[in-house]
């Protein structure tokens, strides 16, 4: 705990000695104004000995600012977001407030032509709203999507991924309160680019209930537009989404807009999020498709709130609804088109002794023959992954449409006994599942490192189905080398070159090139000695460090975002300095935040001179270039 500038001073650990020692500890960043300062007296001095489940609830805070991406940034190339912040790990804490982590915090980033965001597990990202009082002008999304834009957001059941409004994290109130996390919109183009597509696995998103997780084409009641356009190719699963509103409303109605997009989720709990499924004009007849969206919703958790459905006669089938579980939730559906529903559960809304509805739906879907209504709330239970867990027994209880091969729910469970549900049989449960735990950790039957979920990623548990694009999760050592006739770990397996298993910015066949471990971060490539401040002003000096047992035959600075190499900041070879060091000319850079990206080839030195070098990209590093004039 600390009493910064107080008169009164009490206690037996005193720091500074005297009132009159003191020097400001705070920064501020975004709304947050008491981040400490890189070079606070307060890190490091507080008391070890505090209660566990406070020093292990530290582990996700940190006393450090996010790195604040410009408003209107734009992203055409490939951006790699990793976790940028530090945490408490161990040790004597910082004194003072710990915030809920943020790594980056983003306002209007524009994502278009063939840009890439893509989000490594763990990072947690703050969706933030701007006012210019002077110039009465304001922001509201956090990402802007148009055509031809990709995120690829993809946790994992330890580490997911966050998005987060500022104002739930930082203290400091905010001009503008609603904000739409994503914004999707669609022209079509020359180049031929097609809808957004936005792809999301254990990946955690918090609002308040005035902002929006997804805003797409009309406002609901059609007076506002979010997107003239708001197609997209949208996947949810194993996410949790709390508060906030989700509405993919109405297109503007111009066919050489028309397009055809999807929305999929699987396995996601919607816990008090008000949702609107609008996507077309067939209720003011108009049967033109302008937004043909397919939609299917499996084994979600639809909590506390609104569901609002206008389904449309898709080219893709007819909307379905099935495995998921209503808890309190009051559906709107428009019942002049089909939907495929069935197999639901519902512990419904009631209207007496006290009316529960609020905007005149109901407390179910058209009835249908095979679905389940509960008569007690669901008991609830807490574990390794959360707590919607469910008892083994009851309505819900194997009363799926399909077996959980099927579901790809093999490796899940319901249960906080943690019996994966593959091996229960009979049908899969209906609502909210989790991956198989033990430990703590997603279970991994044969060791290797590779939780059986991820090498079994279709989710039916039968490897031999699969044994061209899976490992045997039963099995440490799926194939054998042809040329030493040994066993190859299945880490390393070419199943997984594409796939960066550690999270260290490697995909498999660049580990299997440098000999590195495709299951422990071990980059060889880092960008080290930058200001502790991560701003950069003037000519400044990048260290770069590289792992030894290398061959290096050049490295190369890019900023991520677009891709291209760093202008006026040159590609160096051998021979190298001793620290490697590359100059930074920052007053030739236009001010704001950069991605930075260390490239080089490399050949590790075990490796014979003939072979091949390819090149390696080390993890990417977010500064501020910041000068009183710059000439960019």
């Amino acid at each position: 705990m600390s009493f910064y500038h107080c008169q009164q001073r009490f206690g037996t650990s005193q720091f500074p000695p005297s009132v009159n020692d003191e020097v400001q500890p705070f920064q501020t960043a975004d709304y947050g104004n008491h981040y400490l300062s890189d070079a606070s007296a307060f890190r490091s001095m507080g008391y070890p000995s505090i209660p566990s489940t406070l020093l292990t609830a530290l582990k996700t805070k940190t006393t450090h600012p996010p790195v604040s991406f410009p408003v209107y940034m734009e992203v055409t190339g490939q951006l790699t977001l990793f976790p940028q912040v530090p945490r408490y790990v161990s040790g004597p804490p910082d004194l003072g407030f710990y915030y809920d982590a943020l790594d980056y915090t983003v306002a209007e980033m524009t994502v278009s032509d063939g840009g890439t965001v893509t989000v490594q597990p763990g990072t947690a990202i703050g969706l933030r709203t701007e006012y210019d009082l002077e110039l009465q002008w304001r922001s509201f999304t956090g990402f802007n999507t148009f055509e031809g834009a990709t995120i690829v957001s993809r946790g994992t059941p330890n580490a997911p991924i966050t998005y987060v409004a500022n104002s739930l994290v930082q203290e400091a109130w905010p001009f503008v309160q609603c904000v739409l996390s994503f914004n999707p919109w669609y022209y079509p183009s020359d180049e031929g680019f097609l809808p957004a597509t936005l792809d999301f696995r254990f990946s955690d998103f918090y609002l308040s209930p005035e902002s929006f997780h997804f805003a797409a084409g009309f406002t609901e009641d059609t007076w506002g537009v979010f997107s003239n356009q708001g197609v997209m190719n949208l996947s949810l699963r194993d996410c949790n989404l709390r508060g906030g509103q989700i509405n993919i409303g109405k297109a503007r109605q111009n066919a050489f807009w028309a397009a055809t997009g999807s929305v999929n989720w699987f396995n996601n709990l919607f816990d008090r999020v008000n949702i609107n499924l609008d996507p077309d004009w067939l209720d003011d007849n108009d049967s033109t498709l302008y937004n043909d969206l397919g939609l299917q919703a499996y084994n979600n958790l639809f909590r506390g709130s609104r569901l609002r459905l206008k389904p449309i006669p898709a080219t893709a089938g007819s909307w379905k609804f099935r495995d998921n579980l209503f808890d309190k939730e009051e559906l709107l559906q428009d019942t002049s088109q089909p939907l495929d529903h069935d197999y639901n559960g519902y512990w419904p809304l009631s209207a007496t002794p006290i009316n529960e509805f609020r905007w005149g739906g109901t407390a179910t879907l058209t009835a249908s023959s095979n679905d389940k209504t509960l008569t007690t709330a669901p008991a609830y239970q807490t574990s390794t992954f959360g707590s919607y867990y469910l008892p083994a027994s009851g309505l819900l209880y194997h009363g799926g449409s399909r077996t959980p091969a099927d579901a790809g729910l093999y490796h899940y469970t319901t249960r906080a006994d943690q019996m994966k549900e593959g091996a229960e049989g009979g049908n899969v449960n209906i609502g909210l599942h989790y991956v198989s735990a033990a430990s703590g950790l997603p279970k991994d039957a044969d060791g290797d490192g590779i939780p059986d979920y991820a090498e079994n990623w279709h989710g039916d548990g039968d490897y031999s189905s699969h044994t061209d694009t899976e490992t045997d999760w039963q099995n440490s050592t799926t194939a054998i080398d042809p040329t030493t006739g040994l066993p190859i770990p299945d880490a390393s397996n070419t199943i997984y070159d594409d796939i960066d298993l550690d999270g260290d910015g490697l995909p498999g066949y660049m580990e299997n090139w440098l000999l590195t471990n495709p299951l422990v971060s071990d980059n060889p490539i880092t960008i080290v000695g930058l200001p502790s401040n991560g701003v950069l002003s003037g000519n400044v000096n990048v260290q770069i460090q590289v792992a030894p047992g290398f061959d290096i035959q050049y490295l190369s600075l890019a900023s991520a975002a677009d891709g291209h190499h760093l202008a006026h900041t040159p590609t160096i070879r051998p021979p190298f300095s001793s620290p490697i060091t590359m100059n930074v000319p920052t007053t030739r850079l236009e001010n704001g935040t950069y991605v930075l990206n260390v490239s080089g080839l490399l050949r590790p030195n075990s490796i014979s001179e003939g072979l091949l070098i390819r090149e390696t990209v080390g993890k990417p590093v977010a500064v501020q270039v910041i000068n009183e004039i710059s000439f960019g």
